[in-house]
């Protein structure tokens, strides 16, 4: 039904519940809510009793971001559409006076920290019932409309298998201050048929129906791994008091993944009004079902952390009694990571040039392994090893997972590493079998041995391998030299910092803590009065993630000093430094990349032009003593718009003289980080 009608129809005076921003904040000033800063919940559908005709689903929102955000009004879209139709429902704004109107374009400033819920109500049964229409499910939207110039991510919640029956409208209210309460009504003229007066039957909003429980001596929720994998089976274990329904696992299944993604599904059981069909209600055990999020189509399809809730009806005398139960997962990326495009790249290894050689077990339990497998090129040329190796186990159910945190191994730096006649370099396997028991039983069968490629292609080599086909399995990254029995990287990390800030000596007009906020800056004189700087607000990045550089001016002299946007800040940006892999590679900008490429076809090429154009070039005055930074386009510079950088730890350094020709490089040894002086930080995935 158009939405010009359902704002006739309610067009009723009901009381003023719903919110619409701080008495001090403009909504229209306040940036848009982002996905990743909204934590999404809904409560288990609501029926009307005796007869289930009228049905209320709460959702309830809240800020779980840093920032004061802006939430546009609720709307909601049944899915799928039919006949290419799209059924969408406003919220209903109600006005001081007691009018009411469509609340579309409303928006409300959401602190950090705050909760709003808001309450679909629809009817499923009406006499003039070709006015019905039926869906399988909604989806709620919380961030849709347009923002003059600014981008909005469209931004909603699915909810799936809800089979909603509506005859004919859904009503959705406006966002409604703090969680769901029972004092949150459901206006009666709300459920009346516009067409037909006949007997109402209220939608329930006693304490009882929606209060859910968090005891976990009732409800708990297990997992069969510490991880899962992105498109890997994985199950969860769900542990209910014996009086829980035994048809019915759970009413509500909620996921939410790393970027805010949120999906809601439920399962349609039938209400159970007495303990007739429960387990002997005297057991004090918790029962064991099992799910799997992958078959419904709820498992995770992108890296990073994932949370899942479940609710359950526990059972009761009188009604469902909820219980809710949380897990949190980390997805992880089954894929081997990629690799920065590097100059002077050797050629990769082939598996003719090396020879692979197992030790013993570092660890041997049962249920627990980890192997050390090591290279050494015994060809007379040089060449390199990157990435994670690529291993095949058969029998094994669960998937590989690429340079992953575990219990048994610390990963080292992904990149390329440089395998000169009789070098070597070492990856490390392990298996962990996870119980919450802790007992290890006997259907983990020995594999015996692996089949190992270099690439994903080919699987020549076999390697001894002590493990089981149980549990999660781990492939590390190729790490540097022989094995040094330093798994957990004790030894290691003393010779290898973490990505931090530099140490050296900050210029006395930058030592001020609102330019401190940017990061500590590693400075570089450009000529007799002026030193560029840059810094970065934090040093360890999620894979994707912008990274930014803040750049740094310092007019030391006693004297004003102008610099150009262009020919002096952006020419700064794209020459003034360059960035190095874990293991001293020059990584190549993506147009640097790009001409070394057309390098090969056409050598000739005069590859070491930047081609900067400038069309917005103006001076900046930078007063006498005077040191500026700023989080604006001027003074920073985006290395995610620059480069393609992978997961693995990176090194910032100034560069001096001029471009390399990239068709014709000079050889040029490593460069590593020096502690305390360079510039660095790390990219990690999941």
């Amino acid at each position: 039904m158009p939405k010009s009608i359902a704002i006739v129809i309610l067009a009723i005076i009901v009381a003023p519940f719903g919110i619409s921003c701080r008495a001090d904040e403009n909504p229209e000033d306040v940036p848009p809510c982002l996905p990743s800063s909204l934590d999404v919940y809904a409560l288990p559908p609501a029926t009307s009793s005796p007869v289930p005709k009228n049905h209320l689903l709460v959702f309830e929102v809240q800020n779980i971001g840093k920032a004061v955000c802006s939430l546009d009004s609720p709307a909601v879209l049944l899915t799928p559409p039919l006949n290419n139709r799209y059924d969408e429902f406003d919220s209903i704004k109600y006005l001081p006076d007691g009018s009411s109107s469509d609340g579309r374009f409303d928006r409300t400033v959401f602190a950090p920290g705050d909760w709003v819920h808001t309450l679909l109500v629809w009817n499923s049964q009406d006499r003039a019932n070709w006015m019905c229409i039926e869906h399988s499910g909604l989806k709620l939207l919380l961030m849709h409309e347009y923002r003059g110039e600014t981008p909005v991510t469209k931004t909603s919640v699915e909810v799936r298998n809800l089979q909603i029956r509506s005859c004919p409208l859904v009503y959705v209210s406006e966002y409604r201050k703090g969680r769901y309460t029972p004092s949150s009504l459901v206006p009666p003229d709300w459920l009346r048929s516009p067409y037909v007066q006949e007997e109402l039957y209220p939608v329930p909003a006693k304490p009882t129906d929606l209060q859910i429980s968090r005891d976990p001596l009732l409800f708990q929720i297990g997992k069969s791994s510490n991880r899962v994998m992105v498109g890997e089976i994985f199950g969860l274990n769900l542990k209910r008091t014996a009086k829980a329904e035994s048809d019915c696992d759970y009413r509500l299944l909620r996921k939410r993944e790393s970027d805010g993604t949120t999906t809601i599904s439920l399962q349609n059981c039938d209400e159970i009004t007495s303990t007739a069909n429960h387990a002997q209600a005297a057991s004090s055990e918790l029962k064991q079902t099992n799910i799997n999020p992958a078959f419904i189509a709820m498992g995770p399809t992108i890296p990073g952390p994932i949370a899942y809730d479940v609710i359950s009806n526990i059972g009761s005398s009188n009604g469902p009694s909820w219980a809710e139960a949380h897990i949190d997962l980390i997805a992880h990326d089954p894929s081997p990571p990629a690799q920065a495009p590097i100059l002077n790249p050797l050629p990769d290894c082939t598996e003719s040039q090396l020879k692979l050689d197992s030790s013993p077990p570092v660890i041997a339990i049962p249920g627990t392994t980890l192997e050390a497998y090591e290279a050494t090129n015994t060809s007379d040329t040089a060449c390199t090893v990157a990435g994670v190796p690529f291993i095949h186990i058969e029998r094994y159910v669960m998937w590989p997972c690429p340079n992953c945190a575990n219990d048994l191994f610390v990963p080292r730096p992904n990149g390329r590493i440089d395998l000169k006649p009789g070098q070597n370099a070492h990856f490390l396997v392990g298996t962990e079998y996870h119980s919450e028991t802790g007992f290890y039983s006997s259907e983990c069968q020995p594999i015996g041995k692996v089949a190992f490629g270099l690439f994903k292609k080919s699987r020549a080599l076999t390697l001894p391998f002590a493990g089981g086909a149980c549990g999660t399995l781990d492939v590390s990254a190729w790490r540097e030299g022989k094995f040094d029995n330093d798994p957990k990287n004790v030894q290691w990390a003393k010779t290898h910092p973490a990505s931090s800030d530099p140490t050296t000596t900050i210029p006395r007009d930058c030592n001020k803590p609102e330019l401190l906020s940017m990061g500590r800056p590693m400075m570089m004189p450009m000529d007799r009065d002026l030193a560029f700087g840059l810094s970065m607000a934090q040093h360890e990045f999620k894979a994707g993630e912008d990274i930014t550089l803040h750049v740094w001016v310092d007019n030391t002299s006693n004297a004003p000093a102008g610099v150009m946007t262009c020919m002096g800040l952006d020419y700064f940006k794209a020459t003034g430094f360059n960035l190095y892999d874990a293991y001293g590679h020059r990584v190549l900008r993506r147009y640097e990349a790009k001409r070394h490429e057309q390098c090969k076809t056409n050598p000739d090429l005069a590859s070491h032009e930047l081609g900067l154009s400038c069309t917005r070039n103006f001076p900046i005055n930078i007063p006498p003593h005077t040191c500026i930074t700023n989080d604006e386009y001027d003074f920073t510079t985006g290395l995610t718009a620059d480069y393609d950088l992978p997961p693995g730890e990176y090194t910032v350094r100034p560069r001096h003289g001029q471009s390399e020709n990239l068709c014709n490089p000079q050889q040029e040894q490593p460069v590593h980080a020096v502690p305390g002086e360079d510039l660095t930080f790390s990219v990690v995935q999941p």
